[in-house]
């Protein structure tokens, strides 16, 4: 199986992300408007006021796949990055914690 690098942008505000299976599954106002499979995606970028299941969180930390959480205007709140131990970073103004 060919598997790509692609990143899923998501900026409406309101999206809600989970997990279906082995595919990320994006609602919209409680109506599925997009499904991606998990092997396609390299990273998922939310903007804004988008929501992510706890249980695509731990699938996206399992399958390799980063998320990164920016406000709506740009400004970045937090990632998450997979490797051999699960370690998240996320910025509290000038702070930054890690922890594993």
């Amino acid at each position: 199986m060919n598997t790509h690098a692609n990143t899923l942008f998501v900026q409406t505000q309101g999206a809600y992300l989970s997990q279906d299976g082995e595919t990320v599954r994006v609602k919209i106002e409680r109506q599925v408007k997009l499904t991606v499979p998990l092997h396609h995606l390299e990273g998922i970028v939310c903007c804004g006021r988008v929501t992510v299941s706890p249980s695509l969180i731990a699938k996206c930390a399992e399958r390799g796949v980063s998320l990164a959480y920016f406000t709506e205007h740009g400004a970045m709140k937090g990632t998450q990055r997979a490797s051999t131990s699960i370690t998240s970073t996320f910025c509290s103004g000038n702070r930054l914690r890690t922890s594993r």
